[in-house]
């Protein structure tokens, strides 16, 4: 594979990434539009999933008043049904995370290293 090539691939992965995590954020407000919330936790995404995609029938999530979805569908998901970047690698979210403030999240990918807190990261902030 060219250096032309995988630089190339390096640059959809990221456009995709970019538009996903987009894609995220706008579900999210919808939900918090419906639930006037959002949904609590830190970590990776697949509590999220099931806040956003509802259970399997199409039913919301047990307890969670107001829930009008599905928000979104993941199309590529991994291990216990976590959501996964164009490297794989797991989505994370974090409610009133230190970036966007305790009224908001931060939503982010690890980006091409895959390791979090680099330069290469890929945030809603």
């Amino acid at each position: 594979i060219s250096a032309a090539t995988f630089k190339a691939i390096e640059s959809a992965k990221i456009s995709q990434t970019e538009t996903e995590i987009s894609n995220i954020k706008t579900a999210l407000q919808m939900y918090e539009s419906d639930v006037g919330k959002y949904p609590p936790g830190a970590g990776p995404l697949n509590l999220l999933k099931y806040f956003l995609e509802g259970l399997p029938g199409g039913s919301g999530p047990s307890g969670v008043k107001g829930w009008n979805g599905p928000y979104m569908h993941f199309n590529r998901v991994k291990f216990f049904f976590n959501p996964v970047d164009a490297w794989g690698k797991a989505y994370w979210y974090f409610k009133g995370g230190p970036h966007n403030g305790v009224d908001y999240f931060d939503l982010w990918s690890c980006g091409p290293d895959g390791k979090s807190n680099t330069d290469d990261d890929i945030t809603n902030w």
